[in-house]
Order: C-alpha cells, then sequence, then structure tokens
C-alpha cells in the first residue's frame, strides 16, 4: 500500500506518519493495478411466435400455423419462468396480447404473463410451456 502526503491535517492518528515511508505516486512505489476484471457476456437467444392465439394446446399443435412474424429474446434455457423480450439488449419485457396459447417456428407452445392487469403472472415470463411433438 502507498501513502502519499496529503498535507496537514486536524484530526489525530496513533500512526506517526513521519515514521512512514512516502512516495509521490503509486508508480514509485511499484503498485501495480489489477487487471481489469472481463465483461460477463450474456448469450442472447432468439425465438419467432406466431402473432395468432389458441385456445387449447391442441389448436396450436395442429399445424395450420405457418407465419411466425414476431421476434422476441430470452437468455438461458426456454422453459417454463423463461422472461421474453422485444428488444436484444433485454431491456423491454415482451408484453403480449393475450393469455392464450403461442406457437414459435420450432413448435413450442406456451402461455405468458400479462401482468396485473390479466392474469397478474410476471409480464412476458413464460408458463405451461410444452413442445407439440410431446403432446400426451
Amino acid at each position: 500500500m502507498c501513502y502519499s502526503d496529503g498535507g496537514t491535517t486536524s484530526t489525530t492518528s496513533i500512526i506517526n506518519i513521519t515514521d512512514l515511508v512516502t512516495y509521490t505516486d503509486c508508480t514509485a512505489c511499484g503498485y501495480v493495478a489489477p487487471a481489469p476484471e472481463t465483461p460477463i457476456t450474456v448469450e442472447t437467444n432468439v425465438i419467432r411466435i406466431s402473432s395468432a392465439v389458441f385456445s387449447t394446446i391442441t389448436n396450436a399443435c395442429a399445424g395450420t400455423t405457418s407465419n411466425f412474424p414476431t421476434t422476441l429474446y430470452y437468455t438461458g434455457t426456454l422453459g417454463d419462468g423463461t422472461q421474453l423480450y422485444s428488444d436484444s439488449a433485454l431491456t423491454r419485457v415482451y408484453a403480449p396480447s393475450s393469455t392464450n396459447f403461442y406457437l414459435s417456428e420450432d413448435a413450442y407452445y406456451f402461455k405468458m404473463g400479462t401482468g396485473p392487469t390479466g392474469n397478474n403472472l410476471p409480464r412476458g415470463e413464460i408458463y405451461s410451456f410444452g413442445q407439440c411433438g410431446n403432446i400426451i
């Protein structure tokens, strides 16, 4: 640790600063600043969903939808509890227009929270998630 003589002070100390070695700057005392930490990068994933909504899983998976105009973004694994965003910077939580099922171009179906004015689940958060090929 380097000591820099800041001049006179009015506070009392039990350390006699005249006994400390002083340096004009931190380089002179051999101080080397730590390397900056590597920024944490978050992989952003993309999902495209239908603009149509479906009242049942069967309807969502009927294979009648081929248009997926809405691009959404998320991090981590897609599933229940995943938060969807409308921008790749992940700053705008997606605001779904319905509490019904949505379908992705990868044949995932799910519902999304609409917040306190809808189903009172966190807005844009996936629930009732599944994949069409796995319907029992």
